[in-house]
């Protein structure tokens, strides 16, 4: 529901602010909600690609996410660390995901 969605969202903020994330690449289905205090990036690129070109400037990449392919695509770079995030507010669905084996961060 849109009470626990809302609680969802303002822990995710506590999160971002709590781990220090500085970018924010929203799922192109969903709407996009910013989050303070990162770069919300909105662009027709794929998420896949956006890192890729963070990792040609040479930067080490934490990724934080949902399980995702995107994770999945990226998981054998080894720049990149994932972490699949998991709350008691989101389905059984999202928090065990396609069960790939991330490192489980709980907000």
């Amino acid at each position: 529901n849109k009470e626990d969605e809302s609680v969802f969202l303002q822990h995710l903020q506590m999160f971002i602010k709590k781990e220090a994330v500085d970018i924010y690449i929203p799922h192109p289905r969903y709407d996009s909600h910013q989050f303070n205090g990162v770069l919300n990036v909105n662009s027709e690129m794929i998420a896949e690609d956006i890192i890729l070109e963070y990792l040609e400037q040479g930067m080490a990449l934490e990724i934080y996410g949902f399980n995702s392919t995107v994770q999945y695509n990226l998981n054998n770079i080894s720049a990149i660390k994932n972490y699949k995030i998991t709350s008691p507010f989101l389905k059984d669905s999202f928090n065990h995901g396609l069960g790939f084996d991330f490192n489980q961060v709980s907000v």
